[in-house]
This record gives structure tokens, sequence and C-alpha cells, in this order.
């Protein structure tokens, strides 16, 4: 069966952890055709947001400089637009014991590391019309 095609897309990865970061990449761009930036660490998601507005944000939770809950909440409130208060945010962690936290202060969606076509697939096409 043919992998769905979301190639007029673009989605930022935040993730400190280089292979985390490769994987996520792999799924999004070779799988399904996402054009990918990415941020290692909260800092720089926030500017590269500033600059782009991105279809879908992963947000992995634990980073050197911002964790992913605070990250998400600066990007939620940049600028009074749209994108930036309906954006798409999914966090992919192994912090498990923060999902309700996390699904309560404005994250679409947890998924546990590592993430995998299973469990980014049904997101994609959730989110990605």
């Amino acid at each position: 069966m043919k992998e769905p095609n979301f190639k007029n897309f673009r989605a930022l990865i935040v993730d400190d952890n280089e292979n985390c970061v490769l994987a996520l990449s792999h799924i999004l761009n070779k799988i399904y055709g996402i054009e990918v930036d990415t941020a290692t660490g909260g800092f720089e998601a926030i500017k590269k947001s500033e600059d782009m507005n991105y279809d879908i944000i992963f947000m992995d939770y634990i980073m050197e400089d911002f964790d992913g809950l605070l990250t998400s909440v600066y990007i939620r409130t940049l600028r009074d637009e749209d994108w930036f208060t309906k954006v798409p945010i999914i966090v992919v962690s192994g912090a498990t014991e923060k999902k309700e936290i996390f699904l309560t202060n404005g994250i679409n969606e947890f998924i546990e590391k590592p993430a995998s076509v299973a469990n980014i697939e049904p997101i994609l096409k959730k989110y990605l019309k």
C-alpha cells in the first residue's frame, strides 16, 4: 500500500538528541515527503517559528534551554495571529508521566519515543489536510 504524500507541508522538529531528529526526519521527509526544519532547543525553535509558519511542530520535552512545554507556550503567544494559536504541536517524549500536563496546556498530541510510522501517520492524517 502506498504511503500518503504530504509533500506540500513543512514541519519543525525540536529535539537536542541527534538520533531522534534523524529518525523523525527520515519518517517525515523520506516516507511522507514533508519538508523538515530542525532546532536543537527551545530558543532556536522560537526563533525559527518567528520566521516561518510551519504546518506542524514535533517537540521534545527535555532539552538544554527551554523544555518543550515552555517552548510551546512561547510559540503559541509569539504574535496574535491565527497560525501561532492553531499550529499543531506534537510532543515526542519518553516522559509519559507528563502526558496529561502536556495535553491540558496547549499540546495537541503526545507520542512516546521512539517515534515510528505507526504513531506518526495517524497524526499527519489528522492535522495535515
